[in-house]
């Protein structure tokens, strides 16, 4: 099986990041609670938000949302590149947000939302912000986030609840897959230059094993991701993408913090910028146990105990 990126995929990347990069040269990054919206308009007239409508697949959205994450992380890509695109042919603006329930949903980039995709029952709904409610909540989680209660909305039809969650779910595996490999490499970087008894801590087998474990999660959930966006109707493989990415989280906030120490909590270090907003990716559609279930149900075709009872 050939899981290599092809020529253009690779362009695709380079073009991305390199877009990214000449944003945040000319900026101050965005701190660890705030959106990063510089970063998507940049990337809107770069036309990257509009992959998919413009011949793409959602594998090359996904790897918009690696490229993003590892670059401007704070910025809300994966709604606006790939949910929203696979979900409706409705013009989507430049931020959106997605709900799990209509009523009481914590939501990143809540306050900054145009529109919102939410999840009733067996259908999907896009509702403008107008629609919706916004109590606005404190968090040191990385992300803006809000508690929502939206009233009407556009149904997207039956069963697009299930392919709105799908493509949540592929599309936080490749967040966070972004965010874990750029957070390996910041602590591999600050561990080769970080000196105790005349020679780099990075040498030692310890500290190795490590990164090393924390490198492992990363790749994988990042290949889940892209294999989870080659078949978008894969219950299965979206499951698996996103139970493997929150279960890597734990692995790589432990592993970059312990090795990096205290600085690593220090904002001016910048470790923060990707570990804050994994500890919330870890949260989204209630964690690491319930995709875990999603993927056994998907797998094996067991009901939720809620219809067993």
């Amino acid at each position: 099986m050939d899981v290599k990126l092809s020529g253009e995929q690779e362009e695709l990347q380079r073009a991305v990041r390199g877009e990214l990069q000449r944003h945040a040269a000319g900026v101050s990054a965005p701190g660890p609670a705030e959106a990063d919206i510089g970063a998507m308009v940049a990337l809107q007239k770069s036309g990257f938000l509009d992959v998919i409508a413009s011949g793409g697949s959602a594998v090359d959205a996904v790897l918009v949302i690696e490229a993003a994450a590892t670059h401007a992380p704070g910025s809300p890509v994966a709604a606006r590149a790939l949910v929203g695109p696979c979900l409706t042919e409705e013009s989507l603006p430049l931020i959106v947000a997605l709900a799990d329930r209509r009523v009481g949903a914590v939501c990143r980039f809540a306050a900054e939302a145009e529109a919102f995709l939410l999840i009733d029952g067996d259908e999907a709904l896009i509702a403008a912000s107008p629609s919706a409610e916004v109590e606005l909540l404190h968090s040191r989680w990385g992300y803006p986030v809000g508690r929502v209660t939206t009233s009407g909305g556009k149904p997207l039809g039956p069963s697009s609840g299930d392919t709105l969650q799908r493509l949540w779910r592929i599309g936080l595996a490749a967040e966070a897959a972004g965010l874990m490999e750029a957070a390996v490499m910041h602590a591999a970087h600050h561990v080769s230059e970080r000196y105790q008894f005349g020679k780099p801590i990075g040498s030692l087998q310890a500290i190795q094993h490590r990164l090393a474990r924390a490198h492992i999660a990363a790749q994988g959930a990042k290949w889940l991701a892209r294999r989870a966006a080659w078949d978008t109707a894969d219950a299965v493989a979206a499951a698996a993408a996103a139970c493997s990415a929150a279960e890597g989280l734990a692995e790589v906030l432990a592993a970059t913090h312990q090795v990096c120490g205290a600085i690593g909590f220090t904002d001016e270090f910048g470790l923060t910028r990707y570990t804050a907003r994994m500890a919330m990716l870890q949260t989204d559609l209630g964690g690491a146990s319930a995709h875990a279930r999603a993927l056994a149900r998907g797998r094996w075709k067991t009901p939720p105990l809620a219809a067993r009872n």
